[in-house]
C-alpha cells in the first residue's frame, strides 16, 4: 500500500503509533 501525506512526520508519528513500519522516501509512505 502507499499513502501520500503533505506532512511526513504527522504521517510517521500517526503511523509509528500503530506499530506501523515506515521507510521514508520523497512524499511517499510504503506500508
Amino acid at each position: 500500500m502507499v499513502f501520500r501525506f503533505d506532512d511526513m512526520d504527522k504521517a510517521i508519528a500517526a503511523l509509528s503509533k500503530n506499530n506501523i513500519r515506515v521507510i521514508r522516501g520523497k512524499d511517499i509512505i510504503h506500508l
